[in-house]
């Protein structure tokens, strides 16, 4: 009886990780007509727009804009669970990745006035690995920082060797925190430790999970380290030569 609830769980699994893979590809396009439509109303192809038009189809390019994330999240969770992720290892600088992502990022930290600090980066690590997927895990992270730091608020990235084999990359703020309670469900899909009502803050509750499941791949680790009397603090740890070229 063990032997069959298991293969019906596992056929259930399959089955759940099918129908989100299915239906996020469904949703991407006409997301991406929504997305194309409204661009080009806000670029004025259609005639000059008076304030409040411009405001709702901010708005609604934004939301889009958020639509697109939690579908990608759906797409990277059904392929990890179905195994279907591979990375493409390439030699890369750390530093590089970093200050391209800032570039990206810090209009975005500037906007809620807050800094984003990027102090003495040795610019001469280099690693393998899959510098996409790398950028993905570092832009949850630093956009999660921005997401929950408040106004004046700092972000700090810090980059360096742990050993001589293994890179590591610290990413701290001076923002709320997290409860003691709920770090050990930080990586937990669709787990949401924030309740906050700030627009912009809700998603599905899947990036630390999908972080997570990537480094894991490139061999690392990643775990929420205490940051003195508030903020968040998390460290990872990756080595600089991937031990085999691994898939989940």
């Amino acid at each position: 009886q063990l032997c069959t609830a298991n293969d019906q769980l596992q056929e259930l699994d399959r089955v759940k990780s099918q129908y989100l893979s299915h239906c996020s590809h469904e949703l991407r396009t006409p997301l991406t007509s929504i997305k194309g439509f409204t661009e080009n109303l806000l670029r004025g192809f259609c005639g000059s727009l008076n304030e409040k038009q411009h405001l709702y189809l901010g708005r609604v390019n934004a939301n889009a804009d958020r639509l697109t994330r939690m579908i990608a999240d759906l797409l990277d969770l059904s392929r990890i669970e179905s195994g279907k992720i591979h990375l493409r290892l390439s030699e890369f600088s750390i530093h590089h990745i970093i200050t391209d992502l800032l570039g990206q990022l810090t209009p975005l930290a500037e906007g809620k006035d807050q800094q984003i600090v990027y102090p003495c980066p040795d610019q001469h690590i280099h690693m393998i690995g899959d510098s996409d997927r790398i950028t993905q895990v570092l832009t949850n992270l630093i956009h999660n920082a921005i997401k929950f730091t408040p106004p004046k608020g700092i972000i700090e990235v810090m980059v360096g060797l742990d050993t001589p084999e293994t890179l590591g990359v610290t990413i701290s703020d001076n923002g709320p925190g997290i409860p003691d309670d709920l770090v050990p469900r930080l990586f937990e899909p669709f787990f949401q430790g924030h309740h906050q009502q700030e627009i912009g803050c809700k998603g599905l509750g899947l990036g630390l999970s999908i972080v997570q499941n990537l480094v894991d791949l490139h061999g690392g680790t990643i775990h929420v380290q205490k940051n003195h009397e508030q903020g968040a603090c998390f460290k990872i740890s990756l080595p600089l030569r991937p031990l085999s070229k691994r898939s989940i």
